[in-house]
């Protein structure tokens, strides 16, 4: 368990990418409509996202399921882009989550790497349908795993690559809470993390989860 109440800092890019990886989580609180939408139900003042970290032949990336491309056009579903330029592309803030060392001594980073690349090879395809149940979630949070698609859209795609990560499924549910749509404020406070995370972009302090 942490021994500390989770905090965050402002950090520089450059500082924290060394730091970073796989399995790692970064969070963005982007601006769109459609994001507000999704998470009007989750009592937040800014919609939240989830991306995994992914380290590739020294290149870090971020694995997520989203409504769009960065930009905001073009395919939907599970998609991976370099974080240098992911950050660049969001237009609200970015926050950096890194795993525990006491995480990482179970975790298996090539399984939770193998899990994500094969949901980028199925061109597994995001719902609008997954975006509503996303916001209700908010407010019920009752949904069965087995109503979840194939991919695991926004923070359950998080939750899941990490999941995944561990060959003994009762020891994932020890670190990361079954729960059906955990926002990323929820998933990082989660045993697992370091207790203090990095706010990477953002002219203002945001607390992660403020």
């Amino acid at each position: 368990m942490q021994r500390f109440k989770p905090i965050t800092v402002r950090s520089e890019v450059a500082d924290v990418l060394p730091l970073i990886q796989t399995g790692d989580i970064i969070s963005s609180a982007h601006r769109s409509a459609f994001g507000r939408i999704i998470h009007l139900g989750q009592g937040f003042k800014r919609p939240w996202h989830s991306m995994v970290a992914l380290v590739d032949a020294g290149e870090i990336y971020v694995v997520e399921s989203t409504a769009a491309e960065a930009g905001g056009k073009g395919a939907r579903g599970v998609q991976r882009h370099k974080l240098v330029d992911r950050i660049a592309q969001t237009n609200g803030e970015v926050w950096v989550s890194r795993l525990s060392d006491d995480f990482r001594r179970l975790y298996d980073h090539q399984l939770s790497a193998a899990w994500m690349i094969q949901k980028l090879k199925e061109k597994a395809t995001y719902s609008y349908g997954q975006a509503i149940w996303a916001g209700l979630d908010g407010f019920i949070r009752i949904l069965p795993e087995n109503t979840w698609s194939s991919s695991y859209m926004c923070s359950r795609f998080a939750m899941a690559a990490l999941r995944h990560g561990f060959a003994n499924s009762e020891l994932a549910l020890h670190y990361i809470a079954k729960e059906a749509s955990p926002t990323p404020a929820q998933l990082v406070r989660m045993r697992g993390f370091f207790w203090r995370h990095h706010q990477v972009q953002g002219k203002t302090l945001h607390e992660l989860g403020g």
